[in-house]
């Protein structure tokens, strides 16, 4: 029993010294840190950083949420619903403006004055009777085969046959009339012009530049002279701001003996006829 009892005696000593040994080192450790405890004012700025963080994932997390809601709702097929009905009526709306606009066309070019070179017969020119010392002279026919009358009305034309070589004319559109100024005062000058009324025929005379001799009366006569003759013709039908503009080259063939239209004159940068022989 006295051997149990110091042996007691003995560790109660013992555990009592090493919980002192313990306390202390548990003392002189919070001694040595003490210098590492945060400030208030770092800890307030480490909450405030990790509750924008949670305010921003919760933002991001209930805007994910209204974004899938918006999808799922009537209110966003409605929407959709009427913006494709939108689409197709402005299609239609540009579509009907489109065919309004094109019939607006037609309905004006088939208003509009139309003068062709001929008459409805098929006759485009005649020859008249030559004469020896007179210049040649052709007749034109002109018909206005639209439903307004061609105003201002005028024509030039060149005639070539045989020796006879035209001056030359402008093909170019020229003006019906224009300013100038004649011994220093402003005065308007131009063309002599006539009115084709609807569905109406225009005959024009048009003469060579030089006299017949006795050879060429008699091969325009009997009908074994090629004459070339070329011309413009302009007008204006009050439809737009800008004259008509036509051009033409007809043809007297003796071998058919008749006129026959031919392409051009072609103009290609060269505006004047006759054209350069080396073109």
């Amino acid at each position: 029993m006295a051997l149990l009892l110091s042996a007691a005696s003995k560790q109660i000593r013992n555990d009592g010294d090493h919980h002192n040994e313990s306390g202390e080192q548990y003392k002189s450790a919070d001694d040595q840190h003490a210098f590492v405890v945060p400030s208030q004012a770092f800890q307030a700025a480490i909450l405030e950083a990790l509750r924008s963080i949670r305010n921003e994932e919760y933002a991001k997390e209930r805007q994910e949420r209204a974004d899938h809601r918006d999808w799922s709702t009537p209110a966003f097929w409605v929407n959709v619903a009427l913006a494709f009905v939108g689409t197709l009526y402005t299609i239609f709306a540009a579509l009907q403006w489109r065919s309004i606009h094109r019939q607006a066309d037609i309905a004006e070019r088939s208003l509009r004055a139309e003068v062709t070179l001929g008459r409805p017969d098929g006759i485009l020119a005649e020859i008249l009777p030559p004469s020896i010392g007179h210049r040649l002279a052709i007749k034109l026919f002109f018909y206005n085969s639209g439903r307004t009358a061609a105003q201002d009305f005028r024509i030039r034309v060149a005639i070539s046959y045989g020796r006879g070589n035209p001056k030359g004319i402008e093909l170019g559109p020229e003006p019906v009339r224009k300013q100038v100024v004649v011994q220093g005062y402003p005065a308007i000058e131009g063309r002599i012009t006539s009115t084709i009324g609807a569905g109406a025929v225009q005959p024009h005379i048009a003469y060579s530049d030089e006299a017949l001799v006795p050879d060429e009366v008699d091969s325009i006569h009997f009908r074994t002279q090629e004459i070339f003759f070329f011309g413009k013709f302009e007008y204006s039908d009050g439809f737009g701001k800008e004259d008509i503009y036509r051009t033409f080259q007809i043809l007297f063939d003796p071998d058919i003996r008749d006129f026959v239209v031919m392409d051009g004159p072609f103009r290609g940068g060269r505006d004047r006829y006759p054209f350069n022989q080396s073109t």
